[in-house]
C-alpha cells in the first residue's frame, strides 16, 4: 500500500515509485474498472498489467466532475494524467477543503476524465 494523499501539488502520479520498483500506470497498466459507492463514499479505479493488478482507492470521495466518452478503443484504458491540484470555490482557488479534503484530476487517452475531492488516496 502506498499513500498518495499528501503528494505535492501538480506532481504527476502516473508513475509511482514503490518499495517493489516503479509503477507506470500509463505505459504498463490498463484501467479495467471504475467503481463508486455513494454509501461508503469510496471510489476504486482498478488497473491491470501482464503480471500484476493495482487499485487506486479514494476514501471519503466525492466525484465533482465526470466525463465518459462512449466510444471505446484499446487506448480508452490508458491513463494520461493523474495529479493533485487546486479547485475553485466561490471564485477562489483552494488546495484543501475546510475539512481537509484534497482535489485530484484523472484523464484517460480517449477523453474520459474524473475530478475527485477525497480525504485519502491509496494505491494497493
Amino acid at each position: 500500500m502506498i499513500e498518495l494523499t499528501n503528494v505535492e501539488l501538480f506532481k504527476s502520479l502516473v508513475g509511482i515509485e514503490s518499495d517493489n520498483g516503479f509503477i507506470d500506470l500509463h505505459n504498463d497498466y490498463a484501467c479495467i474498472s471504475v467503481q463508486y459507492s455513494l454509501d461508503k463514499k469510496l471510489l476504486e479505479v482498478s488497473f491491470q498489467a501482464v503480471n500484476s493488478n493495482v487499485v487506486l482507492q479514494f476514501k471519503d470521495a466525492v466525484i465533482n466532475k465526470f466525463l465518459l466518452v462512449p466510444k471505446r478503443t484499446e487506448d480508452s484504458c490508458t491513463l494520461n494524467n493523474f495529479y493533485r491540484g487546486r479547485f475553485e470555490a466561490n471564485g477562489e482557488l483552494f488546495e484543501y477543503s475546510p475539512i481537509g479534503e484534497r482535489y485530484y484530476y484523472m484523464e484517460f487517452e480517449e477523453g474520459d476524465a474524473f475530478e475527485i475531492l477525497a480525504q485519502q488516496v491509496f494505491l494497493f
